[in-house]
């Protein structure tokens, strides 16, 4: 059965933004937190690391789900099947019946209505996708600004023994961070959304 498929551009800029934005998700928690402020801070319990763990593994797979997502293989979708074959061409050779296929697949192909259809099939998957990859880059980067409303939270522990204890932090420097993927998210959204549109995918 004949296919149509399509290769979109490797690196259009939509997409390096959602891919930077994919990687930073998947290695800015271990980054951030593989150290003495806060997985081996000794004046947190065990189950604040256990949670710490937990949000540095989910930071983990969302990345490389939206990562997959990015980069799955392009759609293919099946084109109709050729029309059978009336009874009078039953006895025809078989070098003419494959012919015969071969012009009715071609037509189906040719036929404005069934490629405009597919065109949409594509185009409404593609868009899907998207707003699949949106959803994976934004969900730890929106819950970490929702934890800054929780009860008693602060945004830095001071790190006892630490050369940086005592060291002057901006205590929205996460709520920017936060903001700032998600913006770098929508945009990259927006981006390939237009692209998307003008079929360029």
């Amino acid at each position: 059965m004949a296919t149509i498929d399509t290769s979109p551009p490797l690196l259009p800029p939509g997409r390096i933004l959602l891919t930077l934005v994919a990687l930073m998700t998947s290695t800015a928690c271990y980054i951030a937190d593989w150290n003495e402020s806060h997985i081996y801070n000794h004046t947190w319990p065990g189950h604040a690391k256990f949670h710490n763990g937990q949000t540095m593994s989910m930071g983990l797979l969302l990345g490389v789900a939206a990562l997959y997502y990015i980069y799955r293989e392009p759609l293919r979708v099946d084109l109709p099947p050729p029309a059978p074959l009336s009874s009078s061409t039953a006895t025809t050779t078989t070098t003419v019946k494959a012919q015969a296929l071969s012009a009715n697949r071609d037509s189906a192909v040719a036929d404005p209505h069934t490629l405009a259809h597919l065109q949409h099939l594509r185009q409404r998957a593609a868009l899907a996708n998207l707003n699949t990859v949106a959803l994976l880059n934004s969900l730890y980067w929106i819950t970490q600004l929702s934890a800054h409303w929780y009860p008693q939270v602060t945004a830095f522990d001071p790190v006892p023994g630490s050369a940086r204890f005592g060291e002057h932090q901006d205590p929205h420097l996460q709520k920017k961070l936060d903001v700032s993927f998600f913006a770098v998210t929508a945009a990259g959204w927006w981006l390939e959304r237009r692209r998307i549109g003008r079929g360029d995918f």
